[in-house]
């Protein structure tokens, strides 16, 4: 029987490391990803099938094979032989990030010579998972790079047609959504501790609860599901996973704290995902180029999200222009900012200091992580505790009795912008950390992952409604399915589907538990 031996650990690396061991080999059906995949043969006389053409791969030569990304393959044998292997599959949107043409090129199969190189490297990917250095991740991330390169040295080929991926934005908008509904289930699963947490009342909690009790239901249902599914049970329910998820989620919920409190106004901000490019550049900048201390780095990637954020919210507050084309042009100039600055290419910092905010831990604790729930606290106080949220809601509901009642309409819609801002450069510092380098192409999407994690959460578009324990629900929700739906092996076109059904499902529950109440 063929064991997969999936090698995990705490590093939140863009690649999967599989080892294959068995004494039959058995037929590996067929099967599609988005990652690029790496295979050393596991079967001498084994067969590979990909897109419709068969390859014949021996064991003796053990020349890597490669599989390009969303490219349908099978492996066949009837040989019964004792064997081992290894397949390494590195992440697309990390490659693209790394190789911005990676979607007009596809990768040849190599001859002796550079597969030799490429595995030369495989081994040392599989090696440095084994050591015990403080500095395991930099090694790995080493030998990733230079095997890039020789991918895209000598491997690499242009296509014919050019393939792009269609309704990109709705993509996103399916996978903030889910990741949304994820967050609010697990939300609601811990009301007591939330109670502490973010100073509300349990009754209150309970509201939120019944509010939202279509998603929650859902929730609810599909963490029990992962937990006694064969599949997952073992690996779905565990700290590390949980913190994954957590870590991974932790981008898109810094978003939706300042987007909440813009969408309460009956507001937009666009130019979120692109403050998330330029601060993650100017602070790896800092750091990088001109060896700032990393303070001081840090101040000036949340000092770029903040003036960003200011600049939108003087422009909306002192004129009729909406707020919906004010972001849109901020997000052209700071996304062309972010290129002008790095000239297209990622400003990379390996020091271990740099990756502590996206990668490292505080105790157990993934350190994004702990500064979410900081952010989530302040964010919470902010809209139930202050003069600021109350009149944040007042404009939102109705800005001309919010006027005639006394409320400084102009400094509300400034400080939610700024605030919203800041929390976009709080988001581009983190992600920055955690990729290891200031990408011009990073947060591209993240501002419709925040959008919809805040209207799921129950945020009106309209204005005047919306609570941070509903975004906080909603971001959890999304981050379990996904990392369900990867659990269980399900492919990428099919995970769409799911997420779909699913958010319809939850929307349509609270649909109809809102219609009975009228």
């Amino acid at each position: 029987m063929i064991q997969y031996e999936k090698i995990n650990d705490d590093l939140n690396l863009p690649i999967k490391l599989i080892r294959f061991e068995g004494d039959i080999c058995e037929p590996i059906h067929k099967h599609w990803h988005n990652s690029l995949e790496i295979v050393l043969p596991i079967c001498n006389g084994e067969y590979g099938w990909v897109d419709g053409r068969y390859y014949k791969l021996y064991q003796e030569n053990n020349r890597p094979f490669i599989i390009n990304s969303r490219s349908i393959h099978a492996f066949e044998s009837g040989r019964s032989k004792p064997y081992i292997g290894l397949a390494l599959q590195i992440n697309y949107h990390f490659l693209k990030e790394v190789y911005p043409e990676i979607d007009h090129i596809y990768f040849k199969q190599p001859d002796e010579e550079v597969g030799t190189l490429i595995k030369k490297q495989l081994f040392l990917i599989n090696e440095y998972y084994e050591t015990d250095s403080n500095h395991k991740d930099l090694l790995i991330y080493s030998a990733l790079y230079h095997l890039i390169y020789l991918l895209v040295e000598h491997l690499s080929i242009e296509k014919k047609d050019k393939v792009e991926l269609k309704s990109e934005k709705n993509k996103h908008r399916i996978t903030s959504i889910i990741n949304y509904i994820d967050d609010n289930y697990q939300e609601d699963l811990t009301i007591e501790v939330l109670s502490d947490v973010f100073h509300l009342s349990e009754g209150h909690l309970s509201k939120l609860f019944k509010e939202n009790l279509g998603i929650i239901v859902a929730f609810l249902v599909l963490c029990v599901f992962l937990s006694v599914f064969p599949k997952t049970s073992g690996s779905f329910f565990t700290r590390q996973n949980i913190f994954n998820v957590l870590r991974q989620i932790s981008t898109n919920l810094f978003l939706a704290c300042g987007m909440t409190m813009v969408i309460i106004l009956g507001g937009i901000d666009l130019s979120v995902g692109s403050i998330i490019a330029l601060s993650g550049c100017i602070s790896a900048g800092c750091v990088a180029r001109y060896n700032l201390p990393l303070p001081i780095a840090l101040l000036m990637g949340l000092l770029v999200g903040l003036l960003v954020g200011m600049f939108n919210g003087a422009v909306i507050s002192n004129t009729t222009i909406p707020a919906f084309i004010v972001t849109l042009a901020t997000m052209n100039i700071a996304k062309g900012l972010a290129y002008v600055y790095t000239g297209g290419s990622p400003v990379r910092v390996v020091t271990k200091e740099w990756q502590f905010l996206g990668a490292g831990y505080v105790g157990i604790f993934p350190t994004p992580v702990v500064i979410l729930v900081i952010v989530l606290i302040i964010t919470a106080i902010i809209m139930n505790k202050t003069k600021m949220g109350r009149h944040m809601y007042a404009v939102g509901g109705n800005q001309q009795a919010a006027e005639f009642s006394g409320i400084k309409v102009e400094k509300v819609k400034f400080f939610v912008h700024a605030f919203s801002g800041l929390m976009a450069g709080l988001a581009g510092i983190v992600l920055a950390s955690r990729m290891y380098s200031g990408q011009p192409t990073a947060g591209d999407g993240a501002e419709m992952d925040a959008i919809a994690a805040v209207v799921v959460g129950g945020t009106s578009m309209a204005g005047g409604s919306g609570k941070i324990g509903g975004t906080i629900i909603g971001g959890l929700i999304i981050g379990v399915l996904d990392n369900g739906l990867n659990l269980l092996n399900v492919n990428s076109f099919w995970q769409y589907v799911v997420k779909g059904v699913v958010i319809l499902l939850a929307v349509f529950l609270d649909y109809f538990r809102n219609k009975g109440k009228k």
